[in-house]
């Protein structure tokens, strides 16, 4: 079992789980969301905030351990991340996926924990993160592999056009409403109008807070045409 200070929150993990592999969640926990499942789709571990990540902001990580979370996710999403954890256990290289998760980017940092055992009952630790603007570039590094999911879960930017999510994912890159005319060739009142439809699909008061929104959402041009689900 993992020992831990007074000031670091206790989580029961598997005592035979590599300690040093969790110090990176660790240190700003309660922001970091840690699960353990297995290739199999069985989830073994979880804490609360890997559960709001990825559920719902009143989720509680003890509705799912124990679960299979073929049961909790998308189809199509569950095979894109079986298919990059297999990946991930057959080279022994740690990847760092980022994804737009219940509108927000997501990183979650995937980690082998089984190399060389039985491949479905391998198990894979993941470390999560909410990344505002700006926080997928910065942390990439030479020895983890990048992955950009195909798909998304905008949650409530979810009733926003392709074309308004692009207008959002270069709001929160910090570019003026010129700025956006000129790389998206459209007019400045087009950009305009469809800030203004974002403001009032979105029921944001003013600009403050839609900027608030497209950093914390940290959206690119291409997430735009992702597959949503």
């Amino acid at each position: 079992m993992m020992t831990h200070s007074p000031q670091t929150p206790k989580i029961d993990i598997p005592a035979d789980v590599n300690p040093k592999v969790l110090v990176a969640g660790l240190v700003t926990e309660p922001t970091t969301g840690i699960a353990i499942a297995r290739l199999s789709g069985e989830l073994i571990y979880a804490n609360d905030q890997a559960a709001r990540i990825f559920v719902g902001a009143n989720s509680k990580a003890e509705e799912f351990v124990g679960r299979s979370i073929w049961s909790v996710f998308p189809d199509a999403w569950m095979r894109e991340r079986v298919e990059i954890a297999r990946r991930m256990y057959q080279t022994g290289r740690p990847t760092l996926l980022r994804t737009v998760w219940l509108g927000y980017q997501v990183l979650s940092w995937l980690y082998p924990l089984d190399l060389g055992g039985e491949e479905d009952a391998a198990r894979v630790l993941v470390i999560s993160r909410r990344v505002p603007a700006g926080g997928f570039e910065a942390t990439a590094s030479g020895d983890v592999e990048l992955i950009e999911s195909r798909m998304v879960r905008l949650g409530e930017l979810d009733v926003l056009s392709p074309r308004e999510l692009e207008v959002l994912a270069l709001v929160g890159q910090g570019l003026s409403i010129k700025e956006i005319a000129d790389t998206l060739h459209r007019s400045e009142k087009t950009v305009q109008n469809h800030r203004d439809s974002i403001g009032s699909k979105l029921g944001l008061p003013n600009r403050v807070k839609l900027a608030e929104v497209a950093r914390l959402a940290a959206l690119t041009r291409d997430d735009a045409r992702r597959v949503r689900v």
